[in-house]
């Protein structure tokens, strides 16, 4: 009847375990019977195993990391704090930030004339044809062009970025996060060919305008040497045209080259969104964090910054980036006690021995039925079902006790108990006793027969009996007044913080 109530109470204790029913927070969880941690859009953790919410993790069992696929586009990605950055080294950021510097030159090239509402001088000086000529040529030559120009010392290099950038987009396949992908890079493909003929006129096209700028500010300070020389006047006047022509054939030829480095532009940002997408999380695809091989407490960061922050142009640096800390126990596996307790021994007969009754040797009995100190060894079976829960330690089976105050190797105790981890157990079972017992025939308290021996009137035998032990768990004692400190634990990489 007792055993009866005792496997009705342990149904009931594992029916009301701490673990939360399943409410729908871990249905997502795709490895099921996996420890996951689910994250949602809104920044909330729940750790799921097996349908259901749990309180912690367990060494030795993998845990991963999974982006629950809420309802509708996500405005954020999320990817595990300092854990599959995008190699520093891969030289995107600078060619989509020199890319982005030549868009912006090359718009300033072409934008940079002066503005007609600029005042024109309306002296009879002004009206020389020389000073006409130099008021058209200023009108297209601005301080904004010299500008814009020195800003596109680098455009040489364009082709060697497109072709970089082509072997980039073959290695990085378009995810979800980084939409258009695709056609960035074919549009890169299909430019390229033209592009290297298009840095080669703009080259030939500035290098044509500088030789007649030189030669329009020879001209010109020649005739203003010699104001009277109409020769000299008409010379720095048709130089002046010649330059502003100059400027021009530059001009057209930076609109044409924009179109393209602007292609350029957008493919860098998006093979750059494309690397660092590959550290991102998924919504479904969960992610292995680690194997703990160690109890502690788990530390997870998760950064979180809005989507196409690299497409818009900001910097990593720049970008509004928060970072999401969870912090879970981690319960280190425990399958075996070792504790030492007082036993008591019962249901044996007397053990038979030599004792001299005036000067006789006579048979006499021991008694078996006494205190034992024991060291006792026990398995907790429902650790392997449920590893992380306290009320896994109640069932103690079997349990394997050493005499200490007795031959062990005549003395075997094996049984069954209750208890609790940490503090101590009640246990109770056979007791085998490896002794001699009498012959038939011989009776205690009799004389030793004539002619005979010990051995001779008694014969080895295995006698069952039972035992009851009360035992503590002494480390776990100690630990209930010198408690361990709790390591802090890297939950990404499963080191020590």
């Amino acid at each position: 009847m007792r055993s009866i109530v005792f496997v009705i109470s342990l149904v009931l204790v594992i029916h009301i375990s701490p673990a939360h029913a399943d409410d729908g927070r871990c249905a997502a969880a795709t490895r099921w019977q996996d420890t996951v941690i689910l994250l949602g859009q809104d920044g909330q953790f729940d750790i799921c195993r097996h349908g259901r919410v749990q309180e912690d993790v367990v060494t030795g069992r993998p845990v991963y990391l999974e982006l629950r696929p809420d309802t509708g586009p996500s405005v954020y990605e999320f990817r595990i704090s300092e854990r599959d950055r995008p190699p520093t080294a891969s030289g995107l950021r600078q060619w989509h930030e020199q890319a982005a510097a030549l868009t912006k030159a090359l718009s300033a090239v072409v934008d940079s004339g002066r503005p007609i509402e600029e005042p024109v001088p309306r002296t009879a000086e002004a009206q020389r044809p020389i000073e006409v000529a130099r008021l058209l040529y200023l009108g297209v030559v601005t301080p904004g062009l010299d500008q814009a120009l020195r800003d596109l010392g680098t455009i040489d290099e364009l082709p060697e970025m497109a072709a970089a950038l082509r072997r980039w987009c073959a290695r990085l396949p378009e995810g979800d996060a980084v939409p258009g992908l695709a056609q960035r890079c074919a549009a890169v493909a299909t430019d390229e060919p033209r592009l290297a003929s298009d840095v080669e006129a703009w080259r030939k096209a500035r290098h044509e305008f500088n030789r007649l700028r030189v030669a329009a500010r020879a001209a010109l300070v020649i005739a203003e040497a010699v104001p009277d020389s109409k020769a000299r006047q008409q010379e720095a006047v048709q130089a002046l045209d010649d330059a502003r022509a100059g400027a021009d054939a530059l001009v057209a030829a930076a609109e044409r080259l924009r179109p393209t480095v602007r292609v350029l532009d957008h493919a860098a940002t998006a093979a750059r969104a494309a690397l660092h997408s590959q550290g991102a999380l998924r919504p479904g695809v969960p992610v292995l964090l680690a194997r703990y091989n160690r109890g502690g407490n788990g530390v997870l960061h998760v950064d979180v910054r809005p989507v196409g922050i690299l497409a818009a142009g900001v910097q990593e640096a720049d970008a509004d980036t928060r970072t999401l800390t969870m912090r879970f126990s981690i319960v280190d596996t425990h399958y075996f006690d070792v504790e030492a307790g007082l036993g008591v021994t019962g249901g044996l007969p007397q053990i038979p021995q030599l004792v001299t009754v005036n000067n006789v040797l006579t048979l006499q009995g021991a008694p078996v039925d006494e205190f034992v100190a024991l060291a006792l060894v026990e398995l907790e079976p429902l650790r392997f079902a449920f590893p992380d829960k306290p009320w896994a330690g109640l069932l103690r089976l079997p349990v394997v006790a050493i005499p200490l105050s007795r031959n062990p190797t005549q003395n075997f105790f094996i049984g069954a108990g209750v208890g609790w981890t940490g503090i101590g157990s009640l246990t109770a079972g056979p007791y085998l006793l490896r002794e001699r017992t009498l012959q038939p025939g011989v009776e205690l308290g009799e004389p030793l027969p004539a002619g005979s021996s010990f051995s001779g009137a008694t014969h080895p035998t295995v006698e069952v009996g039972y035992f009851v032990a009360a035992s503590i768990d002494l480390v776990g004692l100690f630990h209930l007044f010198v408690p361990t400190r709790a390591t802090a634990i890297d939950a990404a990489t499963g080191g020590e913080l």
